[in-house]
């Protein structure tokens, strides 16, 4: 029976030992996949980093979803709570990988034909008195109203897809907790 117990003791040992030895590599290929979902974000100086702050959180979020959220979640003898984080991590997911797309596009949309319908043109000064070499003076057709629509209309686009993007980041940080639960 002491022998038994023994080898059960061991093997713990040896389990746990393990354990610890494979967390370091773990630890260094976690780092790596970090280090590599990092660079798929084009940054060239800590003043852009604005987008990036912003799409980490969501990478990593459709990581955990497309690998192990789904699965995790599946049980309906679950607390409420975590019922509503699986909802807002199904909510977060879908508005991040097709939401948030079409909504780019649209906006894209809206400045190419705003660039359309925008007349302007940069041209050598020609007073008399600013003519010095080299010397450019920007020019634009003040009675395009069609133009000045098209910028209305991007300008309250752009900030009311700021305030959506503010706000699904906070409902990502709201759920935070419940993601390794």
């Amino acid at each position: 029976m002491n022998q038994i117990i023994q080898d059960i003791k061991d093997f713990i040992f040896i389990k746990r030992s393990w354990s610890y030895l494979s967390y370091i590599w773990r630890r260094l290929y976690y780092r790596y996949r970090l280090f590599k979902r990092f660079c798929t974000i084009p940054y060239y100086g800590a003043w852009e980093m604005v987008e990036p702050i912003y799409h980490y959180p969501f990478i990593m979020l459709c990581e955990f979803w497309e690998h192990c959220g789904k699965d995790i979640y599946d049980g309906e003898d679950q607390v409420p709570p975590v019922l509503n984080a699986k909802h807002e991590m199904e909510v977060l997911y879908q508005w991040y990988t097709v939401d948030r797309l079409v909504r780019e596009e649209e906006l894209e949309y809206l400045l190419h034909l705003w660039c359309d319908h925008h007349v302007s043109w940069i041209d050598r000064c020609q007073d008399e008195i600013y003519n010095i070499k080299g010397c450019s003076q920007y020019y634009s057709n003040p009675n395009n109203k069609y133009a000045d629509y098209l910028f209305k209309l991007l300008s309250q686009e752009a900030i009311k897809f700021e305030v959506e993007k503010e706000d699904m980041i906070l409902r990502l940080f709201k759920i935070r907790n419940f993601l390794w639960e």
